[in-house]
């Protein structure tokens, strides 16, 4: 038994040994890449990520000036290339959706534009997989799914910068492809072999050269190693899809491209190809199916470009005529019914912020119990669903959710100061005066002259004493 023991102690801490190691070799990663003029352009409207990046920030001892925030989706083109101009490199973490308008069709445009100056690691809430195949397949060069750790965030990153020679391999590769000198590129592709044999970036550009020189089974060959080897297979198989064309092979082109949409069907253009396919071959009936399939991803992507617009009008008008700006955002949830998933928390999040306003706190709760039907595991929904019965003066419930969004995520009191505040109250009025001292205590702890905390501090006191 003690040998048994004494095994499963030098197992763990050999364990935690490598782990530490790992960890530490991810965090020099990312220190170098800072120290090698990288920057880093967060482009986020969640406080909570942005604040656990600036802690990852203070923690590896980085320069501050590394790091760019950017609330507005529409305003991080011009900071990005101003980035550019003092940063070799840029690490951008951008939202898939802001106000439920996609930024992912602009990731190609900013691949093209810059190359591979910019990394795209794209910020979702979204597990969906055809969702994170579109993503890669737009042009993301890494997924962070949200709520996520400071471990976490700087593994994907420095995943995502590849630290040894690999990509300047590979850039060169490319350029010697591009000017004809292929064994010269044959050369060098045989280096990112050596670090590794199954690199598949690696296949891709032995089937670029192939390709070229017309040697065009070998370049199938190729292209198919890549694919078996490539996590997300999408553009080996982009590739054969091109070569097939080229080669007049339309059985085999087809069959890639149908591949290609069971991994990410959420293309409408390949949809497209496809129903063309069919066309050439004859078979109306299949090429109509595909054609209907491309129309209805097109008709959700308007609806829910109609939805956002609907959604901003409505807090717009709100300003000036709040009934019917609840209308305009009644009129988008609507339209959205049945479709919701995470990405959509924000419409929830914001009608219900205007119908307490409105003291309309019934319909209000019922957005909110709706959207945790969805999203169960919302800290933000919960606190919400807390102070619409706070300001119901339903305090017992108030409190339950309270705790609720605590437990989910205890950063939660970190966000604004107003949340342990809140907090503090509802324990008051709950009658739970030690747990109102303590979220008390939160708040004057950040504002030592908070006046809210210091009256409600003077109640407690009285009501001690009473």
């Amino acid at each position: 038994m003690q040998i048994h023991l004494n095994h499963s102690v030098s197992f763990f801490y050999d364990h935690k040994e490598q782990y530490l190691a790992k960890r530490e070799l991810f965090d020099q990663i990312v220190r170098n890449f800072v120290s090698n003029q990288g920057g880093f352009l967060i482009v986020s409207d969640d406080l909570t990520f942005v604040r656990t990046f600036k802690g990852i920030v203070k923690a590896l001892g980085i320069t501050q000036d590394c790091l760019r925030c950017e609330m507005r989706s529409v305003e991080y083109f011009s900071q990005m290339h101003g980035l550019l101009k003092q940063n070799k490199q840029l690490i951008l973490l951008v939202e898939a959706f802001s106000n439920g308008v996609s930024n992912t069709s602009h990731f190609r445009q900013i691949k093209d534009a810059v190359g591979d100056r910019v990394n795209i690691i794209c910020l979702s809430s979204e597990l969906n997989r055809d969702v994170l195949f579109l993503f890669h397949e737009m042009g993301a060069d890494n997924v962070i799914i949200k709520p996520v750790s400071m471990n976490s965030i700087i593994e994907k990153i420095a995943y995502t910068i590849k630290p040894n020679n690999l990509r300047t391999l590979v850039d060169k590769a490319k350029e010697r492809i591009a000017e004809g000198e292929f064994a010269h590129a044959k050369a060098v592709i045989d280096e990112i072999f050596k670090i590794n044999p199954d690199s598949s970036i690696g296949n891709i550009l032995m089937g670029d050269i192939y390709q070229k020189i017309e040697k065009f089974d070998l370049a199938e060959t190729s292209y198919k190693r890549a694919s078996s080897k490539a996590r997300m297979y999408l553009e080996p198989l982009e590739r054969l899809a091109v070569l097939y064309e080229e080669t007049e092979d339309k059985g085999k082109r087809l069959e890639v491209l149908e591949k290609m949409n069971t991994l990410s069907p959420l293309n409408h253009k390949r949809k497209i190809d496809i129903g063309d396919a069919y066309v050439d071959l004859g078979d109306a009936i299949t090429a109509r199916n595909y054609y209907d399939a491309a129309v209805g991803v097109v008709r959700k992507h308007a609806r829910d470009q109609v939805v956002a617009s609907l959604m901003e009008v409505g807090k717009k008008v709100m300003q000036v005529d709040p009934e019917q700006g609840i209308g305009y955002m009644s009129e988008a949830m609507e339209m959205k019914s049945g479709d919701f998933s995470m990405q959509d928390m924000w419409m929830f999040n914001e009608i219900g912020r205007h119908l307490r306003k409105q003291g309309r706190l019934e319909e209000a709760i019922g957005y909110y119990t709706n959207a945790l039907e969805i999203d169960p595991e919302n800290e933000g929904l919960f606190y919400n669903l807390a102070m619409a019965y706070l300001q119901g003066k339903r305090y017992f419930k108030a409190l339950e959710y309270a705790q609720k969004a605590v437990e989910k995520n205890p950063e939660i009191l970190d966000a604004n100061i107003s949340v342990p505040f809140s907090i503090a109250r509802i324990c008051f009025h709950a009658n739970k005066s030690a747990q109102a001292e303590k979220y008390v205590q939160m708040v004057l702890a950040r504002d030592s002259g908070h006046p809210g905390a210091r009256e409600l501090q003077r109640q407690l006191l009285q009501a001690g004493k009473g």
